[in-house]
C-alpha cells in the first residue's frame, strides 16, 4: 500500500517544492506517515471489502472489483498519516483517494448547517433546537424541470429539531435548510474550510450532488474538526539535498482561524450524535466507544457509500464504491 502513499508525496514534491524529477539527485524526504498505521489501513481495507463481497453474490462478481479510499489525518498538525487509493497497487496503481472526483452525497451536508448556524451568513437565526419541516417538497423552477429532494428510505419525519435532521441526514428537511440560507453562502463556507473544486449554484448541491476528490473532503473536515481553523494536510515534513540542506519548500504552515469556532462547537456538537443516535449508530454495536463527531453519506442509486469521523487527535475518511459507478447498493 506504500506506494499509495508515495504518490501524495510526489506530487508534494511537485506543487511546493517545484520538483518534478527526483531520481539521482541524492535528495531525502523526510514524511509524516504512520507505517504501523498505513499498513492497518491497507489490511482493513481489503478485510473489510472482501467481507462485504461474501456476503453479497452480486458485489463478489462484479468487474471491475470493489474499490475503496482511507484517508488518516492528524488533527491538530494536518499531517496526513496513511492514505490507501485502492485495495491493491499491484493490480490499479489508480490512486482513488487523491484523482478521482466523486459524488459526496450527505458529506456536504454539514457546510449546509455550519452555514445555517452563522447568522452573518445565513441571515436566519436558527439553533440545533430550531423546528423544521421534513415534508416532501417540490421545487417549481422557471427554466428547468421541477425537482423534489427525497429522503434516502422514502419516510418523511415531519416536524424535526435541525438537530435530528443532521443526525438522521434527512434530505427535505437539509435542502429546506439550505434554500432558507442561500446556496452562494453554503458555497462561500465550502471554500473556507477547503474545498477548491468548482461547485454549481444548483439547489442539488445541497444534497451533494457534485463530484470532490476524498483528500478535499478530508482538508474540509479536519478544519471543523479543528474547531475552524484551517491547515493544509500534508505528507512529507521537510527535504534536504545530497549535502544534508534543508531545500526551500511551502514555508512552515501556520493554521488559520477561517470560520467562528462558537458555529463549529454547535456542528461538532450536533455530528456527535450521528454516531450516538443517527445514521452512524453501528460504530457503537462495532465497539467503537469514544466521544466523536462523524458524517455518513450514501449517494443517490447507493452508488457510494462514505463516511467521515474525528476526535480533536485523529480524523479518517472512508470511501467504498467501483470505478465504473456502478451502485453498490451498499449504505
Amino acid at each position: 500500500s506504500m506506494p499509495f502513499y508515495v504518490d501524495r508525496v510526489l506530487h508534494e514534491l511537485a506543487t511546493d517544492y517545484g520538483i518534478d524529477d527526483v531520481k539521482g539527485r541524492g535528495l531525502r524526504i523526510y514524511t509524516a506517515i504512520d507505517l504501523n498505521a498505513q499498513d492497518a489501513a491497507a489490511r482493513v481495507l481489503e478485510a473489510s471489502l472482501a467481507s462485504i463481497e461474501k456476503r453479497n453474490r452480486k458485489l463478489r462478481n462484479h468487474d471491475p472489483e470493489l474499490q475503496g479510499a482511507i484517508i488518516h489525518l492528524d488533527v491538530p498538525t494536518g499531517e496526513i498519516r496513511a492514505l490507501v487509493g485502492g485495495r491493491n497497487y499491484d493490480r490499479s496503481q489508480f490512486n482513488r483517494a487523491l484523482s478521482s472526483k466523486r459524488l459526496v452525497g450527505s458529506l456536504f451536508k454539514p457546510f449546509v448547517y455550519l452555514t445555517a448556524f452563522e447568522p452573518s451568513l445565513s441571515g436566519q437565526n436558527i439553533t440545533p433546537a430550531t423546528q423544521v419541516d421534513d415534508t416532501r417538497f417540490i421545487l417549481k423552477r422557471r427554466w428547468s424541470e421541477d425537482w423534489s429532494p427525497r429522503n434516502y428510505d422514502g419516510r418523511y419525519m415531519g416536524k424535526v429539531s435541525v438537530r435530528m435532521a443532521l443526525e438522521h441526514s434527512l434530505n427535505a428537511a437539509s435542502v429546506r435548510i439550505g434554500l432558507a440560507c442561500g446556496i452562494e453562502p453554503i458555497l462561500k463556507t465550502a471554500r473556507t474550510l477547503g474545498i477548491q473544486t468548482e461547485l454549481d449554484d444548483n439547489p442539488s448541491i445541497l444534497l451533494g450532488a457534485t463530484g470532490i476528490p476524498p483528500m478535499e473532503m478530508a482538508e474540509a473536515y479536519s478544519t471543523i474538526a479543528r474547531q475552524g481553523s484551517r491547515m493544509p494536510p500534508r505528507a512529507i515534513r521537510f527535504v534536504t539535498d545530497d549535502r544534508g540542506k534543508a531545500l526551500a519548500g511551502a514555508g512552515e504552515v501556520k493554521p488559520v482561524q477561517v470560520f467562528p469556532q462558537r458555529d463549529v462547537y454547535l456542528l461538532t456538537h450536533v455530528m456527535e450524535g450521528v454516531i450516538n443516535r443517527g445514521t452512524a449508530r453501528p460504530a457503537r454495536w462495532m465497539g467503537f466507544r469514544k466521544s466523536a463527531p462523524g458524517k455518513t453519506a450514501t449517494t443517490n442509486d447507493k452508488r457510494y457509500a462514505w463516511f467521515i469521523g474525528f476526535t480533536p487527535q485523529t480524523l479518517a475518511l472512508t470511501w467504498v464504491g467501483f470505478d465504473d459507478n456502478d451502485p453498490t447498493g451498499l449504505s
